[in-house]
């Protein structure tokens, strides 16, 4: 599908450019095992081989020429509604973190808000687990910033 080769050539070209930012990084210094840019380049391996292998694989797939491409909103909406939602929730985010809200407050209407998209609010139960989940993780991640690792969070 060309969709396909498309989508695994522009992966190809993103892990590229950022394989050359990798020679940006550091040297390793005399107490580190590997060097800084190796798991980044590690993951960059894992990307492309990925993509190579759904372009090889794309020649291979068979498609119906005759079939008409339209763009039906309304079909596309109701397929992939939960994706662009939680995009839209995340760049909101992000606003409310550069914004200086603040970590804990950013934290808590961004995951409460993507758990009740995601598993919906239609009984107590689930209105219990979200807030329970969302409060536990949102604390656990800012303890073990703040506490642990010595990393203050906006």
């Amino acid at each position: 599908m060309v969709k396909n080769r498309i989508l695994s050539i522009c992966t190809l070209i993103v892990c590229l450019v950022m394989y050359m930012e990798t020679f940006k990084f550091g040297e390793k210094t005399s107490v580190q095992v590997v060097s800084p840019a190796a798991y980044p380049r590690f993951l960059l391996y894992f990307i492309a081989g990925f993509s190579i292998f759904i372009l090889i694989q794309s020649f291979f797939t068979k498609t119906d020429k005759n079939q008409a491409i339209v763009f039906n909103f309304k079909k596309f909406w109701n397929k992939y509604r939960e994706i662009i939602l939680l995009f839209l929730f995340f760049g909101f985010y992000v606003f409310l973190l550069s914004s200086n809200v603040g970590f804990i407050i950013s934290t808590l209407l961004f995951m409460f808000a993507s758990q009740a998209l995601l598993m919906g609010l239609k009984r107590l139960k689930s209105v219990i687990t979200n807030i329970s989940v969302t409060t536990v993780l949102t604390f656990f991640v800012y303890f073990t910033f703040t506490e642990m690792l010595s990393i203050m969070l906006p």
